[in-house]
C-alpha cells in the first residue's frame, strides 16, 4: 500500500513515454523497475532516526567570529513523512532578547538514492529564502554544505551544518563564511530528548 503513491506518480511521468518506441529496448516494466529502485528508503535514511522525536534544544549563535555568543532555548519536533523518505523538523522558540518576535523553522532531511547524497531543505522566519544543501555521512556524523544569498554583503556565501547523531545524543554545529572568506562556527545546538 505504501508504494501506491510512488507508483502512481511514476506512471503519470512515464505515460507519455509508453506511447513512444522504447529506447534501447526498454519497455514499461523496465522503466518502472528503474524508478522503484530509487524510491525505497534504506539504511541511509535510518541514519537520520536520532532526529525523530521531541527535544528541548540549547542554542548559541553569533553573526561573526569576533562577536559574543547569544544563548537561547528552542523546542524541536522531528517526524518521518512520505513513507519514511524524509524527516520533517519543526523548530519553535518563544520571544527573547535575541529574537523579540520569536522563531519558527521548518526543515526536511532525506537521502537521495540516485545522487547518493543526503539532502536538506530549510525555511524559517528569519528570511523568505529556502536553503538547500547536500550532505555526506561519516559514521554518526552528517555534514551538509550549501550556499545562500547574503543580504548584508549582496554576495553568495557558503554554509555548513554538521550533525552528530550518536544513538539518542544529537548535537549540531553551524558554520558560516565570514567577511574574510574564512569559515567560522556561527551556531552550536545541543538537543535534549523529551520523548
Amino acid at each position: 500500500m505504501k508504494y501506491v503513491g510512488v507508483i502512481g506518480v511514476a506512471v503519470l511521468l512515464l505515460l507519455p513515454l509508453a506511447a513512444q518506441e522504447p529506447e534501447g529496448g526498454q519497455g514499461m516494466e523496465e522503466m518502472m523497475a528503474a524508478w522503484m529502485k530509487y524510491a525505497v528508503p534504506g539504511d541511509h535514511h535510518a541514519r537520520l532516526q536520532p532526529l525523530a522525536g521531541k527535544f528541548v534544544v540549547k542554542t548559541k549563535f553569533r553573526m561573526a567570529a569576533e562577536q559574543p555568543w547569544q544563548e537561547s532555548v528552542a523546542r524541536v519536533e522531528g517526524n518521518w513523512v512520505l513513507g519514511d523518505r524524509f524527516l520533517m523538523q519543526k523548530v519553535h522558540s518563544e520571544p527573547d532578547e535575541m529574537l523579540p518576535s520569536g522563531f519558527e523553522g521548518l526543515g526536511f532531511f532525506g537521502y537521495d538514492n540516485y545522487q547518493q547524497k543526503y539532502v536538506l531543505v530549510w525555511m524559517d522566519t528569519m528570511s523568505t529564502m529556502a536553503l538547500t544543501a547536500h550532505g555526506e555521512a561519516d559514521g554518526g556524523r552528517i555534514a551538509f554544505k550549501g550556499e545562500y544569498a547574503d543580504p548584508m554583503s549582496g554576495s553568495t556565501k557558503v554554509f555548513k551544518w554538521v550533525y552528530e547523531l550518536d544513538g539518542e545524543s544529537v548535537s549540531q554545529h553551524m558554520y558560516d563564511q565570514g567577511g574574510d572568506g574564512e569559515m567560522f562556527v556561527s551556531g552550536e545546538l545541543t538537543y535534549e530528548r523529551q520523548q
